[in-house]
């Protein structure tokens, strides 16, 4: 008897939070709609730092623009953004990142990518 009650409860309960939710609007939760990392295709190599890393490696950076020339293993990770990187495209990412090299050549040989700042 009181199972059936509980479940009763419940039912009800679940029904009215449900309505209550579809009534008013600021009740709903919001999703973040803003993209933390921009791409474009227009780039000039002497404005950017030039860094080379040799092996398997995870490197923390700060806001900033980021591109390479070649096609290598780099992956870019923020919060809500994962990608392999494409050669010849700057990413310009708004929040702190990781990049995520892995080097598979047999000669391992040095992964060049271009940073530079926004800070």
């Amino acid at each position: 008897m009181y199972i059936i009650l509980s479940i009763i409860i419940i039912i009800i309960l679940l029904e009215l939070y449900m309505f209550t939710k579809s009534i008013i609007p600021d009740f709903k939760s919001e999703e973040k709609d803003k993209k933390s990392v921009n791409i474009s295709t227009q780039f000039d190599k002497n404005k950017f730092n030039k860094y080379s890393v040799i092996g398997d490696k995870k490197i923390n950076h700060g806001p900033g623009k980021i591109m390479i020339l070649d096609d290598n293993n780099i992956f870019i990770n923020t919060d809500n953004y994962n990608t392999l990187m494409k050669k010849k495209l700057i990413y310009n990412i708004t929040t702190p990142f990781e990049l995520e090299i892995l080097n598979v050549s047999v000669s391992n040989e040095n992964i060049i990518y271009y940073y530079i700042s926004n800070i």
